[in-house]
């Protein structure tokens, strides 16, 4: 089985290097904290939104059940009302698909062992 943790999920200009070679915020705006919040709960419906970190910018997503599977998410309003990240904790492929497809994302970076993944290549049916 795949080790689970967390993913780095975003949109960069292609070719952009690995974050961990940023020294400077490279990914694109994705939405709103309250767009970026909304659309995942439209995917996932049954998530639970709570405000945390120490200057309440950052948001936990959590939920699931047997049928669905579990999603775990943070999003972090970057600067004012701009989310430019968003982290999958203990995602599987689909799920990690599911959010690239519906946000319009392109990168995955796993920073336990500082590579990019291709999420894509680890589901059945590469459109899922």
């Amino acid at each position: 089985m795949q080790e689970q943790d967390h993913y780095y999920i975003y949109r960069a200009p292609d070719g952009t290097p690995p974050m961990s070679e940023w020294k400077a915020l490279l990914s694109t705006p994705i939405g709103t904290k309250d767009e970026v919040m909304a659309k995942l709960s439209q995917l996932y419906p049954h998530l639970d939104w709570r405000a945390g970190g120490v200057d309440g910018n950052t948001w936990f997503g959590y939920g699931g059940n047997r049928i669905e599977g579990t999603q775990d998410f943070l999003i972090e309003e970057d600067k004012p009302s701009e989310v430019h990240v968003i982290i999958a904790n203990k995602a599987d492929p689909y799920t990690l698909v599911s959010v690239m497809d519906l946000l319009d994302l392109n990168y995955v970076f796993r920073p336990g062992p500082n590579e990019f993944y291709d999420p894509r290549k680890h589901v059945k049916d590469p459109s899922a």
